[in-house]
């Protein structure tokens, strides 16, 4: 199969202004389709209205954040998978409220601006390169045909 590695060539930096009542996910998805290149979210600021994320557990819940949210750290990429040609989109987001409460974790829908955010982009030529399968018969061959040893 094919291997796409996040390493790259011709990385190039590329900022792009959100407006106020904008999806941040859309503008970044809408960049993304305009360009051949991978792209990653090198840095944000500004803040959000609202903000769906999945929480890390083990059910995936999505919560739901509304009120003024500073951006802390939004990061992901846009990178080819390898197998369909087509780009695996994962971001993820750390907000604080005015009070310094932190909520976040990986983008499971809209993160809509609450006012003027800028969002700093890298894209970059992936490297795509053929990988050759193993079969069942050399992993085998090259597994330890060494048995443990159990005192007793």
């Amino acid at each position: 199969g094919i291997v796409g590695e996040t390493a790259g060539r011709n990385f190039t930096f590329h900022t792009i202004t959100i407006e106020q009542g904008e999806d941040i996910v859309q503008r970044i998805r809408l960049f993304s389709e305009m360009t051949p290149d991978s792209i990653c979210i090198i840095s944000a600021s500004g803040t959000v209205s609202i903000a769906e994320v999945y929480v890390p557990n083990p059910r995936r819940d999505i919560f739901r954040y509304e009120g003024e949210l500073t951006i802390v750290n939004l990061n992901g990429s846009h990178t080819y998978d390898g197998v369909r040609g087509a780009k695996k989109c994962l971001l993820s987001v750390l907000l604080a409220d005015s009070e310094g409460r932190c909520y976040g974790g990986a983008v499971a829908g809209s993160l809509i601006a609450a006012g003027p955010t800028r969002v700093i982009i890298g894209t970059f030529i992936q490297i795509l390169r053929h990988r050759k399968r193993r079969t069942a018969a050399l992993e085998s061959a090259t597994r330890s045909s060494v048995s443990p040893v159990i005192d007793g």
